[in-house]
């Protein structure tokens, strides 16, 4: 029963959650990032500013923010859109025990 209650605190506190990642691999559906912790994410195309606004593409090696979207994907599901932020703040503050 712990292990499964560790399961559901950690999985609750990735999702909405912000983070840095390191550009790990290009693919041409999206791009494998390392997120904080060595956690292991994916940025759809879909999800990446730089790929929507047809701007010169992330490399190997480069730095981003990311928002966890779905934390029980393998690998996790991650956005670089300003308004998953957005939307990822809202849930936050609204689930906040804190407030």
């Amino acid at each position: 029963m712990n292990a499964e209650h560790n399961s559901l605190e950690r999985s609750a506190s990735l999702l909405h959650g912000e983070s840095s990642a390191i550009v790990a691999q290009i693919l041409p559906w999206g791009i494998n990032v390392e997120l904080e912790g060595g956690l292991i994410g994916f940025l759809d195309n879909t999800k990446n500013p730089n790929w929507l606004a047809d701007t010169p593409p992330q490399t190997v090696g480069d730095r981003l923010n990311v928002v966890i979207l779905d934390d029980e994907r393998s690998p996790v599901r991650v956005s670089a859109l300003a308004a998953d932020f957005s939307i990822a703040q809202e849930k936050h503050d609204r689930t906040d025990p804190a407030e």
